[in-house]
């Protein structure tokens, strides 16, 4: 493969990051288009370094530049989606027709404004209550039972108002949140570490508050914070998952490694961010290979321990709790 046609990359053609900015399109859009243009990105298994693909050859092979592994092109490329901060694929996913959400339409009292996006839950927009002309954001989810409000009030959590039925598929009406996520800000690479930690540091401790009430998450991700005008995190989706998939301490690790290394971390034995960037503060690997930690009973006890120990070096102080499973690999490469 030339050195043209496979290049590794985390952000998108910068045509598409002006658009998006500039909000003539939306990030799913953006995706949508790289995929027409035959543009697609997949990862290095071994490392998870990200190749874009322009117009490759099914099947061709080539070497990781990162870890040297051989690497095939898929035969099957799938629909991008946004997958940690960096973007990715899967097996092509099909929006269901039912979900179609146009201009103009209602959904309860709400006329819909525009598409803000959609997943693999369902399709979020924006739309007007025409009596106070406020604005909200509506995510239509393609199936499960009518969701509860989470009833939360915390200012670091999006609002939920009401919920309802459009046809079969139940809603979720928000606070409209005018900003970017967390996912798409690393993207674009417009905040910097520090930033990006008091920022996780904020979203963790709104966490632990929702996990007192009884309140989990179950699919976090960089694009379940938001950004708000102010600079301040927003987290979203919280409640919508009736089965936990996803532990949301786990969430929180995976989330903070890729902050720190620009990739996403193995399931297994996730490799040091410092091996990756050395000039990661000590204190910031120890907090994300606790919270990463395979064997449960070794990582922190609670999400409100992660996100005091986020506070404490937010603040400079030194750290309370240890990993033992650090230690073990520290003391593993010592007598290698």
């Amino acid at each position: 493969i030339r050195e043209q046609t496979i290049t590794p990359s985390g952000e998108p053609p910068f045509l598409g990051r002006l658009l998006v900015e500039r909000r003539y399109i939306t990030e799913t859009q953006l995706l949508e288009i790289l995929q027409v243009q035959a543009k697609q990105v997949f990862p290095c298994p071994q490392c998870q370094t990200y190749y874009l693909i322009e117009n490759g050859r099914p099947g061709a092979r080539f070497l990781c530049r990162s870890c040297l592994k051989v690497l095939q092109i898929p035969y099957l490329m799938g629909t991008p989606v946004s997958l940690g901060h960096k973007i990715a694929f899967r097996e092509k996913e099909q929006r269901p027709l039912a979900l179609k959400v146009d201009q103009g339409e209602s959904i309860g009292r709400y006329v819909v404004l525009s598409e803000l996006g959609w997943d693999l839950e369902g399709v979020t927009v924006r739309a007007q209550d025409p009596a106070s002309r406020e604005q909200v954001s509506i995510k239509l989810l393609r199936e499960g039972p009518l969701p509860r409000p989470h009833g939360l009030v915390h200012p670091h959590i999006v609002a939920e108002r009401e919920v309802g039925l459009r046809g079969d598929h139940p809603y979720v009406v928000r606070d409209f949140i005018q900003g970017e996520s967390l996912e798409w800000a690393l993207i674009r690479k417009k905040i910097d570490l520090s930033k990006g930690v008091i920022l996780l540091e904020k979203a963790a401790h709104a966490l632990s508050f929702a996990h007192e009430k009884g309140v989990h998450h179950g699919d976090l991700k960089g694009s379940s914070i938001l950004i708000d005008v102010r600079g301040e995190p927003r987290m979203v989706g919280l409640g919508l998952k009736r089965r936990v998939s996803r532990d949301d301490l786990v969430s929180l690790g995976t989330i903070l490694y890729e902050l720190l290394t620009d990739r996403r971390p193995s399931a297994e034995a996730p490799r040091p961010p410092r091996e990756i960037r050395p000039d990661i503060p000590e204190a910031l690997e120890l907090i994300c290979l606790k919270a990463l930690e395979s064997d449960p009973s070794l990582r922190f006890s609670s999400v409100a321990e992660f996100a005091g120990e986020m506070s404490r070096h937010v603040q400079g102080k030194p750290l309370v709790t240890r990993s033992s499973g650090f230690w073990k690999r520290v003391a593993q490469k010592l007598i290698e």
